[in-house]
């Protein structure tokens, strides 16, 4: 015992005494980073999650984005169809309006050469309508 309390005893338990001390407080800066560690596992393991749902949004909106894209090009082609029709309905209205005007001006006596200019119709289609709506001659 008597080596203990000798100034060499002494120091080897101050050493022994910090040792233990550090050692103590590496075991509570161990404990702290391994809850951080967890926490961190924890964090990522729901950014991963998070991630994972996102990814399955973007490919739910990939999808909708396809099928808006494929109605746009159908309507498209119906409203170029429409237009189309529409241009023929147009036509054939000008055509039945200009007919309509021949037949007044035939009625009304106007020579052949003059509906066609007034009218932008052939000789012919003139000639025509002052045959069959022309004022009638007395013979």
């Amino acid at each position: 015992m008597s080596e203990l309390t000798s100034p060499t005893g002494i120091f080897l338990i101050l050493i022994l005494l910090g040792l233990g001390a550090s050692f103590g407080v590496l075991l509570l800066k161990y404990g702290e980073m391994t809850k951080q560690i967890a926490d961190l596992e924890t964090y990522l393991h729901n950014l991963e999650k998070q991630a994972d749902h996102n990814s399955g949004v973007l490919f739910r909106v990939a999808d909708m984005a396809d099928q808006l894209r494929i109605a746009t090009a159908q309507n498209t082609t119906s409203i170029d169809a429409m237009r189309r029709e529409m241009g023929h309905l147009g036509d054939d209205v000008r055509g039945e309006v200009v007919t309509s005007r021949a037949i007044e001006m035939a009625r009304s006596g106007a020579s052949k050469a003059d509906i066609a200019a007034k009218t932008g119709l052939s000789i012919e289609e003139a000639e025509a309508l002052v045959t069959f709506h022309g004022k009638k001659r007395k013979s």
